[in-house]
């Protein structure tokens, strides 16, 4: 176990900087203790203690009571219809099964902190995703419960018993990953809409328009995405415009896109190096799957198009669309 410090400095009663760990307990609880100084650092690193820390660690907590008690009537025990459910379902569920993966990863290998931090993420995840399906609830939040178990006991029993579960938590099976239930499309399609949101609100602020009228939001020809994976295959990582130029004239197809092709080409340079292998989206239908969202975003009219037809685009902003980088004007 690393030192720890406080205020930079090594806590020892010849400094007189000691925490007393009883009136932690005494104040926020045994668990958030536990969770605060598992979370701070890997058990091999020294760490800082902070009372911002702690508080953290029990706002963290109390979220969760709060997750699981607002989700107590609307769980089913059972096994969900994949076919039955919502986007928003099939997400939330997909990330219940990604973070079994990552939280057991973390345990075994005594990433206390990492595992952690997936369970705050996760718990973030079940509070804003709207399920309606009682068996994906269910699921989701008897998950939670049993891997928040090691790092707070105490809480862990009690909601394990506030729902009706049987026995303890503690003596529990641990939850098993499916990783055939892991949907890296609705992922990579929740992750797409987040960045365009983000885009969105910066553009909007670079805008300077107090009210504007609408939002234009262009999305990208499907041959740019197969364009990209040419120019990623060619430059091997390497952001060589030269090469993906010679391989984009290549193929007929981007050939005839003409002048445009050139920006492009040195677009998807930058974007060679780029590792993982990228996933087929329909973000066209992402986007109007998420057009409330990005309306209350903006709070004002969102229009999204596919470049090729923009319905207004005085600054031609829509060629400048991007696979996963929607072009967008203001007005």
């Amino acid at each position: 176990q690393g030192m720890v410090l406080k205020d930079g400095a090594k806590m020892s009663k010849s400094l007189g900087n000691v925490v007393d760990p009883g009136e932690i307990i005494e104040r926020f609880g045994a668990d958030t203790a536990r969770v605060f100084i598992l979370f701070a650092a890997l058990p091999e690193k020294e760490f800082e203690w902070s009372d911002q820390g702690v508080e953290s660690a029990r706002r963290f907590l109390e979220r969760v009571y709060r997750l699981v008690e607002a989700s107590k009537g609307g769980m089913a025990r059972g096994e969900a219809k994949e076919k039955d459910l919502a986007q928003s379902e099939r997400l939330l569920l997909s990330k219940a099964h990604r973070t079994i993966q990552r939280v057991t990863e973390h345990m075994e290998n005594m990433r206390f902190n990492y595992a952690l931090q997936a369970l705050m993420e996760f718990a973030n995840d079940l509070g804003r995703l709207e399920c309606r399906d009682r068996n994906v609830k269910w699921f989701a939040v008897r998950s939670l419960v049993q891997m928040l178990s090691p790092f707070a006991p105490h809480l862990a029993e009690e909601l394990w018993q506030s729902t009706k579960e049987k026995g303890f938590v503690s003596l529990s099976k641990w939850p098993a990953c499916d990783a055939s239930r892991i949907d890296v499309g609705a992922e990579t399609a929740e992750a797409f809409v987040e960045s365009v949101k983000a885009d969105l609100k910066n553009v909007l602020a670079l805008s300077k328009i107090q009210k504007p009228k609408a939002v234009y939001v262009f999305v990208a020809a499907k041959w740019k995405a197969t364009a990209l994976a040419v120019v990623r295959e060619a430059c091997k990582g390497k952001p060589d415009v030269g090469l993906a130029m010679k391989a984009l004239m290549a193929r007929p197809e981007f050939k005839a896109q003409g002048k445009q092709i050139e920006a492009f080409a040195r677009a998807a340079a930058r974007k060679a190096g780029e590792t993982g292998k990228p996933v087929a989206l329909d973000e066209l239908n992402a986007l109007k799957q998420a057009l409330p969202a990005l309306v209350q975003e903006t709070g004002c009219k969102v229009v999204i198009e596919p470049e090729e037809s923009p319905s207004r685009d005085p600054l031609n902003k829509a060629r400048n669309a991007f696979p996963l980088k929607p072009a967008i004007y203001v007005e």
